[in-house]
């Protein structure tokens, strides 16, 4: 996988035109994601949602790479990578003579009612494996334990958490109790790294546990809990 050449975006045996001019075999539209993520997007009737890429190519000098703009063009000149909000278009090679390969007839796309002639896959391969790793990758995995909680009576009847934030998960669920083995304990949540309990006996001893949680559909997916953390009401 890699980012294609002038020469190579320009190869009529790639498909494109031999011409560096404006044409439409180089003419790209941006995803949602690419335009979510800042890149460069036309709103012109000519080509609206066109957007420039990059080509692997040096321009004029070491600091400037080529790019293809909104209607096809490559800009042998090139322009400065870390200024121009370009979108990367990757290639796959494939040598379709390999015998690692064969075609696979007409197929259904798992999960929907698209359909595809003739695809090329491995012939390794089946359906039922597709489907599974396409299964594989949608699950959604568990979150990992909560780390570096904190506890902190600095108000009267409160307590202060904090712990490492962990990316990407829906949010956490605090436990705390009288006692360790947390019978009849009481269970808060947030979205944040934080919470403030509040209204707590004073001169009581509590002991807390914080697990981080992902959503999946309507059910949610829990990590394991935090190490309690002890802590004497004070104040």
């Amino acid at each position: 996988m890699y980012l294609l050449s002038v020469a190579e975006a320009a190869n009529p045996s790639y498909g494109f035109s031999s011409s560096l001019d404006d044409s439409e075999t180089r003419q790209a539209k941006n995803t949602e994601y690419a335009k979510g993520r800042g890149a460069l997007t036309d709103d012109a009737a000519r080509s609206v949602g066109n957007g420039w890429w990059w080509l692997r190519s040096s321009g004029e000098n070491l600091t400037s790479v080529v790019n293809v703009g909104y209607y096809g063009k490559i800009f042998k000149n090139g322009y400065d990578p870390t200024y121009k909000k370009d979108a990367v278009r990757p290639v796959l090679h494939l040598d379709l003579s390999s015998d690692l390969w064969s075609k696979a007839g007409t197929v259904s796309m798992p999960g929907g009612n698209i359909v595809k002639k003739d695809p090329v896959r491995q012939s390794t391969g089946t359906m039922d494996d597709e489907k599974k790793q396409i299964q594989d990758l949608n699950k959604i995995v568990a979150p990992g334990r909560v780390k570096k909680l904190s506890a902190k009576n600095k108000k009267k009847r409160t307590v202060t958490l904090s712990w490492k934030k962990i990316a990407g998960v829906k949010g956490y669920q605090i436990q705390f109790a009288v006692n360790k083995k947390f019978k009849k304990k009481t269970g808060k949540f947030t979205k944040k790294a934080k919470y403030t309990l509040k209204k707590l006996k004073k001169k009581k001893t509590y002991y807390i546990r914080v697990r981080a949680y992902r959503q999946n559909g309507g059910k949610k997916l829990y990590g394991k809990w935090s190490n309690t953390k002890k802590i004497k009401i004070r104040k």
